[in-house]
């Protein structure tokens, strides 16, 4: 897969999630902005899943890795993955004040942990 693909796909998933996002602020959590998030955040996953495999068309040879590219990969589990499910279940109970501010939290972490992930590639030396 080439070097900028994978950046690329990351910064599209986000996008994606952003759309939903604002569409959920306007229209107060409705199905469609819901369903748009779980795309974006389902996306992420598969993405990331895919480029981790041993399938040699998805492999990324980025050279090695570095202390700050770790922790991309623990804040995006954390606080993308596993935090938006837990936004589903107060969208599902009918809280959307919390609804809504996890769903913030998730962008500013999302916002981060691509930051981070682009400092880790591209500022610090990889080590295999």
């Amino acid at each position: 897969m080439p070097r900028g693909f994978l950046e690329a796909a990351y910064f599209l998933t986000y996008c994606l999630y952003l759309i939903g996002a604002s569409k959920s602020f306007r229209e107060n959590g409705s199905n469609k902005s819901v369903l748009i998030m779980g795309l974006a955040v389902t996306t992420n996953v598969l993405i990331s899943l895919l480029a981790a495999s041993n399938l040699s068309f998805f492999q990324v040879n980025w050279g090695g890795t570095n202390v700050t590219m770790q922790v991309f990969g623990i804040v995006g589990v954390v606080f993308v993955w596993i935090l938006f499910p837990l936004t589903l279940v107060f969208w599902k109970l009918g809280k959307t004040g919390l609804f809504h501010f996890f769903i913030t939290l998730i962008e500013v972490c999302w916002f981060s942990d691509m930051v981070l992930f682009m400092y880790g590639l591209y500022s610090f030396p990889l080590k295999h």
